[in-house]
């Protein structure tokens, strides 16, 4: 009877150990980056100077990425990556002129930096520099996919140089 009571004492014990921890969410920083899918799965992500930036809201209402076609037939990006817990609030905005699949290049590639954890605010993003593929677009399903780097650009304030590699993306867009 001594062993099945110190039996359970030791499981009480162990079990207030180990406990669920509610403060452990989704760190966008610290995820993989998203597959190379084809199927609208609504998925953007790359390396930002080797760490990972992926799109997200804390305001669950707000969808961290907006894929929009205008009447020009240019694919227009906004996605977010803004985190209180963390400290981040940075944007990227795209112009995409690509209406099918092959090598493209952006009209702009704006990255925003609104806390400042890199030394400068907006990155104008060289475009020379810019290695830009669609891999699907599909005007009927509303899907646009690809993946993209960019090797280095310097800031539009400053000489401060980003690097961006094994960007993904499989969006979908509304026209």
């Amino acid at each position: 009877m001594n062993n099945i009571t110190s039996l359970l004492i030791l499981f009480v014990l162990l079990m207030s150990c180990i406990s669920c921890n509610d403060d452990i969410t989704f760190n966008p920083v610290n995820e993989p980056l998203p597959a190379a899918t084809k199927t609208g799965a609504n998925t953007f992500g790359f390396l930002l100077n080797d760490k990972t930036w992926l799109p997200y809201n804390d305001d669950n209402k707000n969808n961290p990425i907006v894929v929009r076609m205008d009447k020009d037939s240019l694919f227009v990006f906004s996605i977010n990556l803004k985190i209180k817990k963390i400290n981040r609030d940075e944007s990227i905005k795209i112009f995409l002129p690509c209406t099918k699949p092959g090598n493209c290049k952006p009209v702009n590639f704006t990255f925003t930096n609104n806390n400042l954890k890199l030394g400068c605010q907006i990155f104008e993003l060289n475009t020379n520099n810019l290695t830009f593929e669609i891999t699907c677009v599909d005007f009927v399903k509303q899907i646009i996919s690809g993946n993209f780097e960019i090797s280095g650009s310097i800031s539009s304030c400053g000489n401060e140089t980003i690097k961006i590699t094994k960007g993904v993306f499989d969006c979908t867009f509304t026209k």
